[in-house]
């Protein structure tokens, strides 16, 4: 009998995990900004996601321009500031832990 451990994301953690890294970057690393030597990825479709015993469904193309350019409003703009903008935040934080370079 397998038992499920529940799991959860603590926001607070997360927040300060997240805040650490970028400190590293910025202080220990010395980066102020990476630029974004490329634009168009892959994206599952959000139906398929999670749904690993499922068939997948193919591939969707994001793009880190315009996931850039869509969040770049709400440093201005509080109104906009909504969970479904993490969506837009993922693919420039996978981009930023696949090209920072190592120290």
């Amino acid at each position: 009998m397998t038992v499920k451990v529940k799991h959860s994301i603590n926001i607070a953690e997360l927040r300060s995990i997240i805040n650490s890294i970028l400190s590293h970057v910025e202080d220990d690393l010395q980066l102020k900004e990476v630029e974004l030597t490329e634009d168009y990825y892959w994206a599952m479709p959000d139906d398929s996601l999670y749904k690993i015993l499922e068939d997948a469904q193919a591939p969707n193309i994001g793009s880190l321009y315009d996931d850039l350019e869509f969040i770049k409003p709400l440093l201005h703009d509080k109104t906009q500031t909504f969970p479904l903008m993490l969506i837009h935040v993922a693919p420039l934080l996978e981009y930023l832990a696949l090209n920072i370079k190592k120290v």
